[in-house]
């Protein structure tokens, strides 16, 4: 878990339904999907007043308070909104947005992690989920 995790774990354990609540609700048409379960729906950009966030929707937000976060080799919604906005909410591959194309918006790793890719800014562009499930684990170029 990065220091990122552990910042928004302390602050969700901590947190009221109200405080949750609170929150902006992420607009459906960002297509920005729950950092957990992968839901659409009511998905909240949950922070805790530093420049790192999650988007969750409540019943994760809520399933949090009972365990800590996954300890896998993802590294953090932070990560992954940085990587949407530097690509500007665009897919690397077609060009296509949520916004103009409706299409829905993934992480992709250029260097695939099957084939021991890393979660770092250089390796990760956006990808819209055609492309992405098109491109499985190739290395392109």
């Amino acid at each position: 878990m990065n220091w990122e995790e552990r910042r928004l774990v302390t602050w969700i354990k901590q947190a009221t339904d109200e405080d949750i609540k609170s929150h902006d609700i992420v607009k459906p048409e960002l297509n920005i999907s729950c950092y957990e379960c992968g839901t659409l729906e009511a998905v909240y950009h949950i922070h805790d007043g530093a420049e790192y966030s999650f988007f969750l929707c409540f019943g994760c937000a809520k399933a949090y308070q009972q365990k800590e976060l996954p300890t896998g080799t993802h590294s953090g919604n932070g990560l992954r909104f940085r990587v949407l906005a530097r690509d500007d909410f665009r897919c690397v591959y077609c060009g296509r947005t949520p916004k103009n194309d409706g299409v829905v918006l993934e992480v992709d790793h250029v260097y695939p992690k099957s084939k021991g890719g890393k979660d770092t800014m250089d390796n990760l562009v956006t990808a819209c989920r055609d492309c992405n499930q098109g491109k499985k684990d190739m290395v392109l170029g």
